[in-house]
């Protein structure tokens, strides 16, 4: 109910999905048999469904959305694979880690000429690794300064998806990758980085959000400097943030904590709005041309906040 033309579609899904050039959605749902098996799902804009296709390769996928290619392909993270196919599901390559490390249930991201990035966590070091892969083949693998959390606890590693920038840098954790795969820029903080996730603002300023260590109480955000990686500015936060941030075009960040709150803060760290609702976040919410932000709650609620922190509209669903 909640927020105008809706629609609901109901499956045994595994992935978020992503949107092609056409309208299509494309999503990984799990084949309800016992067989291991996925099926790639595709659907019109009205969610009615438009295909379905058996992947033909018995692999777990993670419920992040899949990448789509300038060919028009799709990248997929599984647990142990990265994998590309048409969107058919015709697989045309895969990718295994080195032995030691596991992909993190993060998207992919595309760079030049083919090169697909991907994270994994190395179990042994508890260090994020980033990979460079081009046609299923390793080109380079990169080991971060940033911990990656606990290998005893998976769930509680460091989940931080590279992103590629303008100049085809990688920023990946605490820093800028080159692509050849060395640091080039480090953020400087006296915090652990632990749950970090890196975003490039429209004004070239690198903005993060950090706990120092698994079970803290707190959590932080930094803002950095892009050509030298020094602290342009920081705030402590009541609670952890689970998951990310969004940063909007005027360079104010919009996070949810694991307490129930959410919250804007300008560039300099200061608290634009604030409001308490009653579940925590899932994801890192989604700012609309307007400024209207879209959060999704742990309880099943999807809220509509305005500029200024009210709640204009919902979207409840099965849960």
């Amino acid at each position: 109910t909640g927020m105008g033309n809706n629609w609901l579609y109901t499956s045994n899904w595994i992935s978020a999905p992503v949107q092609g050039a056409d309208g299509t959605l494309y999503m990984v749902e799990e084949a309800n048999d016992g067989t291991g098996l996925s099926y790639l799902v595709q659907l019109n804009q009205d969610g009615t469904l438009k295909g379905k296709a058996l992947i033909d390769m018995t692999l777990r996928f993670n419920a992040v959305p899949p990448v789509i290619t300038e060919e028009g392909n799709l990248v997929l993270v599984g647990e142990s694979q990265v994998v590309a196919m048409t969107t058919s599901g015709a697989k045309l390559w895969h990718f295994t880690p080195d032995s030691g490390d596991r992909l993190l249930n993060q998207s992919a991201a595309l760079g030049d000429q083919g090169v697909v990035y991907v994270s994994a966590t190395n179990t042994t070091m508890q260090r994020l690794v980033l990979y460079a892969i081009k046609d299923g083949q390793k080109v380079w693998r990169h080991v971060s300064n940033m911990y990656s959390g606990s290998s005893s606890n998976f769930l509680g590693h460091t989940q931080t998806a590279p992103s590629v920038l303008d100049d085809g840098t990688i920023l990946f954790g605490r820093g800028i990758i080159n692509q050849s795969g060395q640091r080039i820029v480090t953020f400087d903080s006296s915090a652990n980085m632990f749950r970090g996730q890196p975003i490039m603002g429209y004004d070239g300023r690198v903005t993060m959000t950090v706990s120092d260590s698994l079970n803290s109480p707190t959590g932080q955000w930094i803002s950095f400097d892009r050509q030298t990686g020094e602290v342009l500015a920081s705030t402590v936060i009541d609670a952890p943030v689970p998951a990310g941030h969004a940063v909007d075009f005027m360079g104010q960040s919009y996070i949810g904590t694991e307490s129930g709150q959410l919250m804007v803060l300008n560039q300099s760290g200061q608290v634009v709005w604030s409001l308490a609702v009653n579940s925590m976040l899932v994801g890192a919410p989604i700012i609309d041309c307007t400024g209207q932000s879209y959060w999704v709650l742990a309880s099943g609620e999807v809220l509509k906040v305005n500029t200024t922190g009210q709640i204009i509209d919902r979207f409840t669903g099965d849960g």
